[in-house]
């Protein structure tokens, strides 16, 4: 598997999709319950999972995940931890309200470190299958019926956490590395298959409005990622996305901490999306804080 250049664009789409997280976890207008940046976040993930794979192999694969996503679980747990302790809660609601608290750990935002750690077989399976043209085609087409199962299983909202979460993530991480795939065999119109055929059979059969902004997520990453961006600018934002995601719970209880209730959501969804960059870009100048976000 050859690994092209990667482009810029996709460095902006990064930092693009956790302003989208932020926004909608502020509860700020047009974002019902951060679906379409929370499934370009994935998408995002799973595709440079791929590449990454393919860059650097398993050895470097395996060490870049656990560096990357178990230790900052870890700091970032005991973190969240000792804040809720601070604040007279004990270890934290999220234990009493799920038996599967830890596969989470105390903020229900950090499900997504373990489900991406615990995913990595299938990126490793979609490197080592996916090789030729007519395999991407094969899996697109014959993963559309588990992608829709995962959909539904979201929309019953039966599941406790953090299942629930991965539920909707598996269709987006499908997605991801089928795309990825695509690009390196010349397959690029399956993953689109996949997710349109996925996607509307979903909103027909029972109703899903998730499934409308996962199509929407997958067609703006296919529709932006290609655009030929230039300035090194972009690149140092796309490294920020990842901490932001993780820090900015902490931030949201400083907003509301100090501000009444009433005020718009607007004004504190960019207050938190600017302090969390912010801090997270302090944090990055050293080398143990490239690692922690």
């Amino acid at each position: 598997m050859t690994v092209s250049n990667r482009r810029q664009s996709i460095d902006l789409l990064r930092f693009v999709a956790a302003f989208g997280i932020v926004w909608a976890h502020m509860q700020a207008p047009l974002m019902i319950e951060g679906y379409l940046a929370l499934a370009l976040f994935v998408i995002l993930t799973a595709f440079l999972s791929v590449r990454s794979l393919a860059r650097g192999g398993m050895r470097r694969f395996w060490l870049g995940r656990l560096i990357r996503f178990l230790v900052p679980w870890v700091v970032w747990s005991g973190f969240f931890w000792g804040l809720s302790f601070l604040r007279g809660q004990g270890a934290g609601p999220l234990v009493a309200s799920t038996p599967l608290w830890p596969l989470i750990g105390p903020s229900i935002h950090l499900w997504f470190l373990p489900f991406v750690i615990l995913a990595s077989p299938l990126v490793i399976l979609g490197v080592w299958a996916l090789t030729t043209r007519n395999r991407v085609w094969a899996a697109s087409v014959g993963l559309i019926p588990l992608a829709i199962w995962s959909i539904w299983l979201h929309d019953q909202n039966r599941l406790p956490e953090p299942l629930l979460q991965w539920a909707f993530a598996t269709t987006p991480l499908l997605y991801g590395i089928l795309s990825a795939s695509g690009q390196y065999h010349r397959a690029v119109a399956a993953p689109l298959v996949f997710i349109i055929v996925t996607s509307g059979l979903s909103i027909i059969w029972f109703g899903s409005v998730v499934a409308a902004y996962l199509l929407a997520a997958a067609l703006l990453f296919e529709g932006l990622w290609r655009v030929p961006l230039k300035g090194n600018w972009m690149t140092p934002l796309g490294s920020l996305a990842f901490g932001i995601y993780l820090v900015h719970p902490f931030f949201m209880l400083i907003w509301y901490h100090f501000v009444p209730p009433e005020m718009s959501r607007i004004p504190g969804a960019f207050a938190v999306f600017l302090a969390s960059t912010l801090f997270t870009y302090l944090i990055r100048q050293t080398k143990a804080g490239q690692v922690l976000v």
